[in-house]
């Protein structure tokens, strides 16, 4: 439940204008376009493909009457998926929603009670919160297997000593998503060991960030539980983190859909009901390892790659912001803007174009982007999402009614939003995952 103190930023003498100091996280949901389908408990998305062509040849130099070779067939399996549901709730005291209505008035100045109505204040706040876990759930989402298939951070080093006090973690600097942990403030995280299956402790507090230029982030300690959400009040945990520990966001594993780098990191074994993608080509993304920084030979090369599987449309590279910045220097190295009058221009991006052999490539900064990894997702791919809705706060479809209720026994009221989604990819072999990036401006992690 939320409580007045959690709010009394809102409420303060003011002295300023409202500063809103949280990013927007740049969604990964706009590149891959939402396609809602109906369906009855119990029912999953199925989509045929085919993997294989007619074999059934016969070459003869004999002439006339010739026998012919048994016929192969053409091979046509399907792949199944099922949307993963992600509800953000929040909670509302009617003393705060009716202090907060006497007058608004984000610049600071006049007389209002209130910088602005909690109401309109939380609810944004949701909705941010609804596309940062949407996103994360797209790209990074464990899937529903026993095993954690991907994670939000590995752990290199920690101060010694349990979660029962606050530690400071380090994430190793390939794993670091530097726009993601700001906005994960009092957010809860479940730590599992390097298995992706053992759990470490459950349910722990993330306080914040205390070095920016660190991949550091601050755990436990005071209001920390395991098995208990929200965690406040519960047990403290008692268990200490260790080196190559994973974490996942809260309640994620063997719940989430299977995000796109599980996707891509699926090289054998079952994925989306296929039983064993080492067998199906279509069905398996190209891996590749920078082993350094991001180059436009590099990009060049594995473009080449995914070209001659009939990827040659284009497509888009999402990077972090450091590898971005690294491949940018090296073209600014390799170019020379001039004006007409033969002065050198100010030079400077936010987005590279490169012609590849798979075509147009654009390479763009995504702020949950991996230090050490970059995401390239073709035009050819048919990359799209799959589920019953895209993020909304109504329950029925045409309806005014939000997901609005009161609290029973309680002076305040609820609201929530709802999703229900999962990525899919019908030419997983048109895309590739690059790992093993090391740029200049990597955050450090130590």
């Amino acid at each position: 439940m939320t409580i007045s103190a959690a709010l009394q930023g809102n409420f303060r003498i003011k002295y300023g204008p409202w500063i809103d100091a949280l990013p927007e996280i740049s969604s990964l949901a706009d590149a891959l376009p939402f396609q809602p389908k109906e369906r009855r408990p119990g029912e999953k998305y199925r989509v045929p493909f085919m993997s294989g062509i007619e074999q059934g040849q016969t070459a003869s130099r004999a002439g006339g009457l010739f026998a012919l070779n048994s016929p192969i067939g053409c091979t046509t399996p399907y792949a199944e998926l099922d949307g993963s549901t992600i509800i953000v709730r929040a909670q509302y005291a009617w003393d705060d929603v009716y202090a907060s209505l006497n007058g608004n008035d984000m610049s600071g100045g006049g007389n209002a009670g209130s910088y602005q109505d909690a109401m309109s204040l939380k609810m944004k706040a949701k909705g941010m919160a609804g596309s940062m876990y949407r996103d994360l759930a797209l790209a990074y989402g464990p899937g529903a297997g026993a095993v954690c298939s991907s994670n939000i951070g590995v752990v290199k080093t920690t101060a010694g000593g349990t979660l029962a006090t606050a530690r400071n973690v380090f994430l190793t600097k390939a794993s670091w998503i530097r726009g993601l942990w700001p906005s994960m403030t009092n957010a809860r995280v479940d730590i599992y060991q390097a298995d992706g299956q053992t759990v470490r402790s459950l349910g722990v507090k993330v306080n914040g960030v205390p070095n920016q230029n660190k991949t550091q982030i601050s755990l436990g300690g005071s209001g920390a539980a395991t098995g208990t959400y929200p965690a406040d009040g519960g047990t403290v945990p008692t268990a200490t983190v260790t080196a190559t520990d994973i974490i996942v966001p809260y309640g994620w594993r063997t719940q989430s859909c299977i995000g796109l780098e599980s996707v891509m990191l699926t090289q054998t074994g079952a994925l989306w009901a296929v039983p064993d993608v080492s067998v199906v080509p279509q069905f398996r993304s190209l891996l590749f390892d920078a082993s350094g920084p991001l180059t436009r030979k590099l990009i060049r090369q594995y473009c080449a790659l995914v070209a001659d599987n009939g990827s040659k449309k284009g497509g888009t590279l999402k990077v972090s912001g450091s590898a971005f910045s690294q491949l940018a220097e090296e073209r600014s190295t390799q170019s020379r803007d001039v004006n007409d009058e033969g002065g050198v221009k100010t030079q400077g991006e936010s987005g590279l174009i490169f012609m590849t052999p798979a075509g147009r490539v654009k390479v763009e900064v995504w702020d949950l982007a991996k230090q050490g990894q970059a995401m390239y997702i073709a035009n050819t791919s048919n990359a799209y999402r799959i589920g019953t809705t895209d993020n909304t706060m109504r329950p029925i479809k045409g309806l005014n009614e939000a997901f609005l209720t009161p609290l029973i026994d309680t002076a305040g009221c609820q609201s929530m939003m709802y999703s229900n989604q999962a990525p899919f990819v019908e030419q997983n072999w048109h895309n590739f995952l690059i790992q093993g990036i090391v740029s200049d401006g990597d955050v450090v992690d130590s």
